[in-house]
């Protein structure tokens, strides 16, 4: 069904498009705070919430914080802190779509 959602479709279609973003919603809000968790073994909460927070890509990769926490964590949580940033850049999206189709419906 994503050919049709990212096309608009009908105004009919709204209603189900929003129920499979709140579906897609919850299930990053799930991975985000599941690899919240597996980054905090070696990187500093304090980066974790910069990650979250960031806007974009960019933000993470000028910031001196981050970049420091980078070089001194376990290679897997760095994974882990990258899937974090994709995660929450694909919630805002995910967010900014619902928000979207809920002005175009009322």
């Amino acid at each position: 069904s994503a050919s049709r959602g990212a096309a608009g479709g009908s105004l009919y279609d709204a209603p189900d498009r929003i129920a499979e973003l709140m579906d897609t919603q919850s299930q990053l809000k799930a991975q985000i705070a599941h690899l919240r968790d597996k980054c905090a073994s070696s990187v500093d909460q304090a980066v974790i919430d910069r990650v979250c927070n960031a806007t974009s890509r960019l933000v993470v990769e000028e910031d001196p914080e981050v970049q420091a926490a980078l070089h001194g964590a376990d290679p897997l949580d760095i994974y882990s802190l990258i899937k974090l940033l994709f995660c929450v850049n694909s919630l805002r999206e995910t967010e900014a779509q619902m928000e979207t189709l809920m002005t175009s419906m009322y």
